[in-house]
């Protein structure tokens, strides 16, 4: 993106006809913590994720049980 911004003012400083650039300011997003996500989710969402993560729980305790002798 830089390099054809550069490109675009070479070509600018040149050449009558071609306009110079617009100066686009990409504004990043701060980072998404878990709790601001989870604040975020519909309650059908929150839903889905609660059951995965039961789901996976007694996945886990069913091999950690298989596991014991």
């Amino acid at each position: 993106m830089r390099l054809k911004t550069r490109i675009h003012e070479w070509l600018a400083d040149r050449i009558s006809w071609v306009q110079y650039p617009r100066l686009v300011v990409i504004h990043r997003q701060p980072h998404r913590t878990l709790a601001y996500r989870w604040s975020v989710m519909t309650w059908k969402q929150r839903g889905w994720v609660l059951f995965f993560a039961w789901w996976g729980a007694v996945c886990a305790l069913s091999i950690y049980g298989n596991l014991i002798d």
